[in-house]
């Protein structure tokens, strides 16, 4: 992974430590937070290009950012399908289990705004 990757990830993860408590120490893969209300969201550390984020819910209104499911376009994880290893052990709300949006922000604004909405959802 280039740097400038490096260093976009390094910027989502200070934007989001900013706005919610940690779920712990972040791991190589994956940062982990929660909302004041208690709702759970995980950055990808090392996803290539854009920002990649798993959510419990979503407003498909937010300009920049899209579901991100290759299985099932268009769609939240269903509580059945598949997803990492480290969002399964880390955030009891996003695991299998459980329904559960992966999320590809264009940019830092596009992710910005999404925290701002996820915030207060």
């Amino acid at each position: 992974m280039s740097s400038s990757e490096f260093q976009l990830a390094d910027q989502a993860e200070k934007l989001l430590a900013a706005t919610f408590a940690r779920l712990g120490d972040p791991t190589k893969k994956l940062a982990a937070f929660r909302t004041p209300s208690g709702r759970q969201l995980a950055l990808q550390l090392e996803r290539k290009g854009d920002i990649y984020v798993w959510a419990e819910c979503f407003d498909e209104q937010i300009e920049g950012v899209a579901i991100n499911n290759s299985k099932r376009p268009g769609l939240p994880y269903a509580a059945d399908q598949a997803r990492g290893s480290g969002v399964n052990s880390r955030c009891s709300r996003l695991q299998v289990g459980n329904v559960a949006y992966s999320l590809r922000c264009d940019t830092l604004g596009s992710l910005e705004r999404f925290a701002r909405w996820y915030e207060g959802a």
